[in-house]
């Protein structure tokens, strides 16, 4: 006989009680030793492929960033910022923000794109950059078919009211500098087409054309600390801007200088989460947590509402289980 649903609650117990059994299970996580895309074995004759780049796999340091989201979710914000801080000490170096002078290469080869350094875990497609191109439409086919198109005018509205926001924002911004680009041999002019060099990482034809892995990220460095600072605001104004500084500084940003109130802390806060998950999809839990209103464009905002952020039920969810749909 088919369960009744569980509850949001019940649902995030089991997943702490899977994530804090991974701890235990993944305390000698070859991760520790040998980096995100390190070798773990110790002989080719006994080659394990799971003990190979743990970086792309659900590892120790994932496991531990996921409690800290997890508790946010709980609203355990006291929680939520002992796994963050024990994340950032035991990571060290394994887990580390992307180096600002390779971003400086001159050529892409040289640049890590998509922060991998930073991943705390991630999604490996070698497709990565066959679905970016048409989503994107990056190359200009199907232009105006796709969901998002980066041309010129979206290039200067991201630049005016995303990264380039007073004032917070900079054009400097190491993120817009360099995740946003024209494919070579373009004419130029109104009808650009731009590359989202985030998520261009490519292995199709089986050639590696930019100098870093084809991943998506499960959870990112950026967000540990964006935890760190989000658990503080209320509590420590100072100590919140820290953590949210630390990040700003990586991305070639100016500290934010305080002191800030509450509401004005989380609304930088919210902005630098939206220019570093871009394209990832993960802004949009993090505005269903917070209740938060959505920028749209040019000031405009949709006000947080449960019909944007509670999807209905299937119906075959009612239809195969003991389940009773409500009538409404």
């Amino acid at each position: 006989m088919s369960q009744l649903f569980n509850t949001g609650e019940e649902l995030l117990t089991y997943a702490e009680r899977d994530l804090k059994h991974a701890l235990e299970l993944m305390q000698n996580d070859p991760i520790k030793v040998n980096g995100r895309r390190g070798d773990g074995n110790q002989s080719p004759l006994n080659y394990y492929d799971v003990l190979n780049y743990r970086g792309g796999r659900m590892n120790y340091y994932c496991a531990l960033g996921l409690l800290a989201r997890l508790e946010m979710l709980r609203q355990n914000p006291d929680e939520a910022f002992n796994y963050a801080k024990r994340m950032m000490e035991e990571a060290g170096e394994v887990i580390r923000f992307v180096d600002q002078q390779a971003m400086q290469s001159s050529t892409d080869m040289g640049k890590d794109l998509n922060y991998s350094s930073e991943m705390l875990g991630a999604l490996y497609t070698n497709k990565l950059y066959t679905y970016t191109n048409q989503f994107f439409s990056m190359e200009g086919e199907n232009a105006g078919k796709r969901t998002v198109v980066i041309n010129d005018n979206l290039y200067s509205q991201w630049m005016t009211e995303i990264y380039g926001r007073i004032p917070d924002g900079s054009g400097a911004d190491n993120r817009f500098r360099y995740w946003f680009g024209i494919p070579e041999g373009s004419g130029g002019g109104i009808n650009n087409y731009y590359y989202f060099k985030k998520l261009h990482a490519a292995y199709d034809g089986g050639a590696l054309t930019l100098g870093h892995y084809p991943e998506l990220p499960i959870m990112r460095l950026s967000e540990i600390y964006y935890i760190a600072c989000e658990t503080q605001i209320g509590k420590n104004n100072e100590v919140a801007l820290g953590y949210l500084n630390d990040v700003r500084r990586t991305r070639n940003l100016e500290d934010l200088e305080g002191p800030l109130d509450d509401d004005l802390l989380k609304e930088f806060l919210v902005r630098e989460m939206r220019k570093d998950f871009i394209g990832e999809g993960r802004m949009f839990s993090i505005y269903k947590r917070l209740f938060w209103p959505i920028y749209v464009k040019a000031g405009k905002t949709i006000e947080p509402d449960e019909a944007y952020f509670v999807f209905p039920i299937p119906d075959a969810e009612y239809e195969y289980t003991n389940n009773e749909k409500p009538n409404i």
